[in-house]
């Protein structure tokens, strides 16, 4: 189910699958394709908290034993938070002489596929001068930049005539592979729990 969710959720699923048919007479894959025909389903809201705990207690059996790959991921996430530190400041300097506005958006609505994205993962002089007429050309720059255990992981959008996009690289790991497909079925979860209670009837108002 590639288009309904992602590769790394994919293998969580398969993982539990058995077990949640064994317990519920139906997969975690069954239920997250239409989970519209469950909601008649007895005490389906208590199924879904318990089939939350099941993906992450598989998750976490995953992320046992990936030590090194543990201690790589937080230093390579330090060294983000170092670039990400000096590119904010960069930034604001820039924006506020320029007078752009640096925006927080829960989002900005774009055809992301037409984006031009800049990957950096190291801070030189020729970086700053791309930072600086990027924010010269924008007309707002928006500020997405996330945390990973307390460190900041940069990227902003320069929308202007063209949108770029510069993002701070972290590279690949297996852990926040894992961790990130755990919070994606648990977003999944969520939504089609919010969904199934919808369905359910308006109680009646007595006189």
């Amino acid at each position: 189910m590639a288009d309904m969710w992602s590769d790394d959720a994919d293998v969580i699923i398969k993982g539990v699958d058995g077990g949640i048919k064994a317990k519920y007479k139906f997969s975690l894959t069954d239920f997250l394709t239409e989970p519209a025909n469950f909601a008649s389903t007895p005490n389906i809201q208590i199924a879904i908290s318990n089939m939350k705990e099941t993906v992450d207690s598989y998750a976490a059996g995953l992320l046992d034993g990936l030590e090194d790959e543990k201690r790589s991921l937080n230093d390579d996430a330090m060294r983000c938070d170092s670039i990400t530190s000096q590119l904010s400041q960069e930034i604001r300097a820039e924006a506020k002489q320029n007078r752009i506005p640096i925006l927080k958006p829960a989002a900005v609505m774009r055809d992301e596929n037409r984006d031009e994205v800049i990957v950096i993962k190291e801070v030189s002089g020729d970086v700053l001068g791309l930072i600086g007429r990027l924010v010269g050309s924008s007309l707002m720059i928006a500020d997405f930049t996330r945390q990973y255990n307390n460190y900041s992981i940069g990227e902003w959008l320069f929308s202007g005539s063209k949108n770029y996009v510069v993002r701070v690289g972290l590279d690949s790991n297996p852990v926040i592979n894992i961790e990130s497909a755990m919070g994606e079925i648990d977003t999944l979860l969520d939504t089609a729990a919010t969904y199934i209670k919808s369905l359910a009837p308006a109680p009646k108002v007595t006189k």
